[in-house]
């Protein structure tokens, strides 16, 4: 934006420019034409400029508006997995005003600078590895302009293509002369299941078989001079993805060579709880490292020889067989494995009480209970018979009315007598075989003189009785 100061014509002569803003002088700006450069907002305010004595005062408002948008960085191929290519996009929007102004582009990953501004808005990375993981922006400006603005930051997380390979070999131990297979194995992304891959195999760093389909290396009667370190890569076909294993050592030894024995425990042929006369029963020597083995058995620190009647030796002794289990058989079972080296190692197993049938499971305290409930079981039943045999026992005898009897009456006095007698059956006793007699003597208070019998129905209810008890 230029200004121009305007003055009367012939009074340019002798005279000098100068320019103020808000009334302060602006340096070094001493001609007609006064002209701000990529105006903004901050230039806004009331312009003056003189001519000698003249002043000539203008007000300049400065309404700016974004050339550009904040720019936005994509990735439009996501996810990102090791070997694909990646394009980011830096997008931004000029001013309707200001279509053809050119703009000018940079990325940024982790705030190092990945590309320099150019007139692209794209960022390309060929076959990703997992080195270009990171936090990615991208800056906008404006060509010969101050103007610059950056975008937020996207995080680009590469995906392996596959994982770290492992060298296998399945043989424990190589002899001279031994076949020996190696492989290697790897995982490939869920998302690129397809994807061919070439495998090579090393040993102590040199090549020994190139890149090929195969993930296998094959050593027809392996000789000493094949011994060293092994390891294998892994890449995927045209690509530089490329990834190695760990080293696995492969020591062959020669037939009479022998390796130091270790590891050795004692297996039973199946799973069981309790050992039973008559039942069968396997032992098996397992040795995890070692050559040329010697296995010896031994009983409670007793010897079992290849000969013995109640043991049997099986697959080169490292089985100890027992046909039918007796009770002599419970105890400490050793199984000694050596070479021609001086060491040695040692498995044990402790077989329990050989027990002559199965046990049915049956817990004590099921046992207890059950005896319990049995017990009240049977109390039960015998309140029941017992108090049925008191209720008959105690059952009362049916009573018949007593017969009155006559009582003479004799001066107002009625007189009875009432014998005792044993009753047969009864369970009582009298102390002697005496019978007993009883006199009662009636007096009367009426006055009545009656020579009749009276009864007891009969009696004055003011009548004294009177007893005596005679013993006969």
């Amino acid at each position: 934006m230029t200004m121009k100061c305007n003055v009367q014509p012939g009074a340019t002569s002798g005279g000098q420019y100068s320019w103020y803003r808000d009334e302060q002088l602006i340096e070094g700006e001493m001609g007609q034409l006064y002209t701000i450069y990529s105006a903004d907002w901050e230039h806004s305010g009331t312009y003056r400029c003189r001519f000698g004595s003249g002043s000539f005062p203008i007000t300049l408002y400065v309404n700016t508006e974004d050339l550009f948008s904040v720019p936005e960085i994509n990735n439009g191929h996501d996810p990102v997995i090791e070997g694909d290519d990646m394009t980011l996009t830096c997008s931004t929007r000029l001013h309707p005003l200001r279509q053809d102004t050119q703009l000018l582009y940079a990325f940024y990953r982790d705030g190092q600078k990945v590309q320099e501004f150019k007139t692209s808005n794209e960022y390309r990375v060929w076959s990703t590895g997992l080195e270009d993981y990171g936090r990615y922006k991208c800056e906008v400006r404006k060509s010969f302009s101050t103007v610059r603005k950056t975008s937020a930051e996207l995080l680009i997380n590469i995906q392996d293509l596959f994982s770290v390979p492992k060298i296998n070999d399945k043989h424990k131990s190589v002899m001279e002369g031994d076949n020996v297979t190696l492989t290697c194995t790897t995982r490939l992304h869920p998302l690129r299941q397809d994807t061919q891959l070439r495998y090579a195999f090393y040993r102590d760093v040199q090549e020994v078989q190139g890149f090929g389909a195969s993930n296998t290396y094959r050593v027809l009667s392996a000789r000493l001079k094949g011994s060293g370190k092994y390891k294998c890569d892994v890449r995927k076909s045209f690509s530089t993805v490329i990834k190695t294993s760990a080293e696995l050592l492969i020591n062959i030894r020669c037939e009479n060579e022998a390796e130091p024995v270790s590891d050795v425990n004692i297996t039973v042929s199946e799973e069981r709880e309790d050992f039973i006369i008559g039942e069968n029963l396997t032992l098996t020597c397992i040795v995890q490292k070692g050559t040329s083995l010697i296995f010896r058995w031994l009983h409670n620190d007793k010897i079992v020889n290849k000969d013995s009647e109640s043991f049997q030796l099986q697959d080169n002794a490292s089985v100890l067989y027992i046909p039918s289990l007796q009770s002599q058989h419970a105890g400490t079972y050793k199984c000694n494995v050596s070479n021609a080296l001086p060491s040695s190692a040692v498995g044990t197993i402790q077989i329990p009480q050989i027990m002559e049938s199965r046990q049915s499971g049956l817990s004590p305290t099921l046992a207890i209970v059950g005896v319990s409930l049995l017990i009240v079981l049977l109390a039960g039943i015998l309140m029941f018979i017992y108090r049925d045999k008191i209720a008959s026992h105690f059952k009362k005898r049916p009573q018949t009315p007593p017969n009155l009897v006559s009582c003479p009456m004799i001066d107002n006095i009625c007189y009875a007598t009432i014998n005792i007698k044993k009753i047969e059956g009864s369970s009582v006793s009298p102390k002697h075989d005496d019978e007993h007699a009883v006199l009662y003597a009636v007096i009367t208070n009426s006055g009545t003189t009656s020579d009749s019998q009276a009864t007891p129905e009969t009696h004055d209810d003011t009548a004294d009785v009177y007893q005596n008890i005679k013993a006969h």
